[in-house]
């Protein structure tokens, strides 16, 4: 939980959800969050957040914690775990999320900004994550969906350089294998079919 090892005790947090609870409620289809009482709902918020939060700062603060976190749960864990961060029904507020991440780091922001890039286009430069912080603050998300949304399709009619967010995996002359990049599992029945 990420409230271990924080200054504040777990009902510190579960407090300040709980003041926003109404806006909370707000975020969600209307009586979708009826069966919940207002504590519920917020332990249920801090629950979730702890967890995205702890996810998002694997590897930040000790990157061998990263490589013990990858080889216990597997690449194929991890990638079903990034995919159901990012699917609707999973989504909490973004204002909460927030609120949790700066209230235990120093640097709250810039996490989710570089997990958002990194989740994007697989890398991370720090004039990106800049711009990501600012884009934010622009225009808040609603849900760590659209925040990641904002990352790849932008409302701004500005032109973007997208060759300051493309990493080169090849020389422009060489032809690409992606089968060489992308390992896939099929059935031995398919196999000794072919």
């Amino acid at each position: 939980m990420i409230v271990k090892g924080g200054n504040q005790t777990p009902l510190f947090y579960f407090t300040r959800i709980l003041e926003l609870i109404s806006d909370v409620r707000k975020c969600y289809v209307e009586g979708s969050t009826e069966q919940y009482n207002d504590g519920q709902l917020s332990e249920m918020m801090l629950l979730d957040s702890c967890f995205l939060i702890y996810y998002m700062n694997i590897g930040l603060q000790n990157p061998l914690h990263s490589l013990l976190i990858y080889n216990h749960l597997g690449s194929l864990v991890l990638s079903l775990v990034n995919r159901d961060i990012f699917l609707m029904k999973n989504q909490l507020p973004f204002q909460i999320l927030m609120l949790l991440i700066n209230l235990r780091y120093d640097n709250g922001e810039e996490s989710v900004s570089r997990f958002l890039h990194q989740s994007t286009w697989g890398q991370y430069k720090h004039e990106q994550i800049q711009d990501t912080k600012e884009q934010q603050k622009r225009s808040p998300p609603l849900h760590l969906f659209k925040a990641l949304r904002s990352q790849i399709w932008t409302e701004e009619k500005e032109e973007i350089d997208l060759k300051k967010y493309h990493k080169t995996f090849r020389s422009e002359k060489e032809e690409i294998d992606l089968k060489k990049y992308h390992k896939t599992f099929r059935s031995a029945k398919n196999l000794k079919a072919k």
